[in-house]
C-alpha cells in the first residue's frame, strides 16, 4: 500500500530558476543603467525647462529695466562733460576733445567690466534661464549672471536647487561609468607601452585620465575663444574655473552656441572625472601593495 501511495505522488519539481552568466548580469546591469539614466536625464530635462518659463517671467523685465537705466547713467555722465564743437571735425584734435573721447571709452569699459552692460546680455531670456537653471543644478554659479534679483525669483532658485541638484547628481553618477569605460578603450593602445614599462593599470588610467583632461581643458578654451571671442588666456581661466565648480570670475557665454558648449562640457568632463575617480580607487583596491598575510599552520596563532 505504501508502494502504491509512494508512484502516485507527483514527482518533485525541478528549479526553472537559470543562472545568468557574468556577461549577461553586466549586459542587464548596463541595460538597468541606462534606462535610469535616460529617466533622470528627462526629468533633468523638463526641470530646465520649467526653470526657462519661470525665471524669464519672473526676472526678464527687472533685467531690461537695468539696461536702461545703466544706459541712462552712461548718457548723463558723457553729456556733463560734452562740448558741442568737439563733434565738428576741425576740433577733433584739441586736447580737450581727445580726452572727452577717451572719457567715453573708459566709462563704457568702467560699465561693461562692472557687470553694469549697456547691451543687453540676454541672460533671462528663456534659454539663457534654462542656462542658469542647468548652472545652479551643477553647482557652478557664475558671478557674471548673478543671482535673481526679485524675490520670487529668489525663492524659485531655492526651489530649483533643491530639485536640479540631485537631478544633477545621479545624472553624473550614472553617466560616469559609461564615460570611464569609454576612456579605458581609448587608452587601451597604451597598455603595452605601460606593461614594459613595469606599469600598474591603476596608474596608466590615472595619468592617461588626467591627460584627456588636460586636453579637455585645452580644447574647450580653444572653442570659447572661437565662438565668443575672447583672448585665449581669459578662454582657458574660464574653463578651469567652471571644472573647479567655483564658477569665479566675469565670465559667462553670452551666445547660444557658447552656452550649449558650456553645458556639455560641465556634464561630459565632471561625469569623465568622476567616473575615472571611481575606477581608480575599485583598481586601488583589487591592485594593493601590500603583501599576503602571513598563513600560519597548525594550531597556536
Amino acid at each position: 500500500m505504501a508502494d502504491r501511495d509512494a508512484g502516485c505522488r507527483p514527482a518533485p519539481r525541478q528549479s526553472t530558476v537559470v543562472e545568468k552568466s557574468p556577461l549577461q548580469a553586466a549586459a542587464a546591469a548596463a541595460a538597468a543603467r541606462s534606462h535610469a539614466l535616460s529617466v533622470v536625464a528627462i526629468a533633468a530635462l523638463l526641470v530646465g525647462c520649467a526653470g526657462g518659463f519661470v525665471f524669464r517671467w519672473l526676472e526678464r523685465e527687472q533685467e531690461l529695466s537695468r539696461y536702461a537705466l545703466n544706459r541712462a547713467i552712461y548718457t548723463s555722465l558723457v553729456e556733463s562733460v560734452d562740448f558741442e564743437y568737439c563733434h565738428d571735425i576741425a576740433f577733433k584734435d584739441v586736447g580737450f576733445c581727445k580726452q572727452h573721447a577717451e572719457l567715453e571709452v573708459r566709462l563704457r569699459n568702467f560699465f561693461e567690466r562692472e557687470g553694469n552692460s549697456l547691451t543687453d546680455l540676454r541672460l533671462w531670456t528663456w534659454l539663457g534661464s534654462f542656462f542658469f537653471v542647468f548652472n545652479l543644478s551643477s553647482t557652478v554659479g557664475y558671478a557674471t549672471q548673478g543671482a535673481p534679483a526679485t524675490p520670487g525669483g529668489q525663492l524659485a532658485a531655492v526651489a530649483f536647487g533643491v530639485v536640479g541638484v540631485p537631478l544633477f547628481g545621479c545624472a553624473i553618477f550614472l553617466a560616469s561609468g559609461p564615460l570611464a569605460a569609454a576612456t579605458s578603450v581609448a587608452l587601451k593602445g597604451f597598455r603595452p607601452v605601460a606593461i614594459n614599462l613595469g606599469m600598474r593599470p591603476r596608474i596608466l588610467q590615472a595619468i592617461g585620465g588626467a591627460a584627456m583632461l588636460g586636453v579637455c581643458f585645452f580644447g574647450a578654451a580653444a572653442l570659447f575663444q572661437w565662438i565668443e571671442g575672447w583672448s585665449y588666456p581669459r578662454a582657458l581661466y574660464f574653463s578651469v574655473m567652471t571644472i573647479s565648480t567655483v564658477g569665479i570670475g566675469g565670465d559667462v557665454p553670452e551666445t547660444n552656441g557658447g552656452r550649449a558648449l558650456c553645458m556639455t562640457y560641465i556634464f561630459l568632463v565632471l561625469g569623465t572625472s568622476w567616473g575615472l575617480l571611481r575606477a581608480t580607487s575599485r583598481r586601488a583596491g583589487e591592485e594593493s601593495w601590500l603583501p599576503a598575510p602571513v598563513r600560519h599552520h597548525g594550531g597556536g596563532p
